[in-house]
């Protein structure tokens, strides 16, 4: 019975057509607010050497998927799907708190390769003070194991994830 006087009084109150359009200020003088949120920014820069079950130099373009966050220097994480530009591909994650995990067709198995959590990761993130998602930069040395067989993965990433507001 609580609930259900609960759930009444919720939708009655959320359909209150009292509420100023957006942008607007009942305030005299206040200026409108901007409509445009803050151009959205995302981009990998470097790239990565693969050895091993998979041998291949990739980077990340702009046509790929890219989520990242940075929470703060210490706890961040990329995905990414990154390539050589031709025919090989692979989705890769980092975070210091699972470690590297990597994906790709070119595998004999779909089974990830692994290293430890923050073993041959360096490096970390700067939240930016205009959105939760930070400048992140990162160090990779590692040697990934997996039912495909062992990789290495070198090399140096510059990852800049802004959603906009």
């Amino acid at each position: 019975m609580r609930r259900a006087l609960l759930l009444v009084i919720l939708v009655s109150c959320s359909k209150g057509d009292n509420k100023a359009a957006p942008g607007s200020d009942p305030r005299p003088g206040a200026e409108p607010a901007s409509a445009a949120p803050a151009r959205a920014e995302k981009a990998v820069k470097g790239t990565l050497a693969l050895g091993g079950a998979l041998t291949a130099s990739v980077s990340w373009k702009p046509d790929l998927a890219l989520f990242c966050a940075c929470i703060s220097d210490k706890e961040w994480v990329v995905d990414a799907t990154m390539s050589d530009g031709s025919d090989t591909f692979v989705a890769l994650s980092v975070s210091p708190a699972k470690g590297i995990s990597l994906t790709s067709g070119k595998l004999s198995t779909p089974e990830p390769a692994r290293s430890e959590a923050g073993v041959g990761i360096s490096g970390g993130c700067r939240p930016d003070k205009r959105n939760v998602d930070g400048v992140i930069a990162v160090d990779l040395d590692a040697k990934l194991t997996g039912k495909a067989g062992d990789l290495t993965i070198k090399g140096h990433l510059d990852v800049v994830c802004r959603d906009g507001l």
